[in-house]
């Protein structure tokens, strides 16, 4: 995904995994500097439950055997902040 558009924050959707991973980058400013940049990817959930209850046949998850989903979504806060008098993002995921 990276490798398409370079962002912050990706928000994967379609495979109904919940997570968040982060890493650091560097960026070349065009000062011509070098800064560290957090990034973070984050699969955004599932509310379609696996193997549903009083029904008399599952859908394609249990044809299959896929592993039941992890049910809900993950919670991204995005905030601005000064820090060193300069204006940044900064976001927390929990999961």
């Amino acid at each position: 995904m990276n490798e398409v558009y370079e962002g912050d924050l990706y928000l994967m959707a379609h495979d109904n995994t919940k997570m968040a991973i982060s890493d650091n980058v560097l960026q070349h400013t065009p000062s011509g500097k070098f800064v560290a940049r957090k990034r973070t990817y984050c699969g955004v959930g599932s509310f379609q439950k696996a193997y549903p209850d009083n029904q008399p046949q599952g859908g394609y998850v249990e044809a299959i055997m896929l592993p039941p989903s992890d049910l809900g979504a993950v919670i991204t806060q995005v905030r601005v902040e000064k820090r060193n008098n300069n204006w940044r993002l900064d976001w927390h995921t929990s999961v």
